[in-house]
């Protein structure tokens, strides 16, 4: 009978043994929950939201810059038979324009500011 225990207890060891080997520390746990939880992940959204509001709200009160460019090509077919003139123009253009606004007095958007 002592040998059945002696052989149960190794064979207990022996099954259990990389069970522990493998297992997660509580660190692990709880890093796998911060990465995976839907719950969490919402409020960790909601509050880097929350910190830029501030930032949104202030860029009403900011100088605004627009800027554009444009490009255009034009090919015109001068057949005139009547003068005797065949012969194509071609022409391009290029424009370019900036614009810098600043609003002086804006109230709604101050009290925006304000409020975040």
């Amino acid at each position: 009978m002592h040998i059945v225990k002696k052989h149960f207890l190794i064979a207990a060891v022996a099954f259990l043994a990389p069970q522990l080997a493998v297992s997660d520390s509580l660190v692990d746990i709880y890093e796998s929950a911060l990465e995976n939880d839907p719950v969490l992940k919402a409020a960790r959204a909601s509050f880097n939201a929350d910190r830029e509001v501030k930032n949104i709200s202030r860029a009403a009160l900011l100088p605004q810059l627009a800027i554009s460019g444009d490009y255009s090509e034009s090919e015109t077919n001068d057949n005139v038979p009547l003068f005797g003139s065949n012969g194509t123009r071609e022409s391009d253009g290029k424009s370019y324009s900036a614009s810098l606004s600043q609003a002086i007095f804006d109230m709604p958007s101050w009290y925006r500011f304000q409020g975040s």
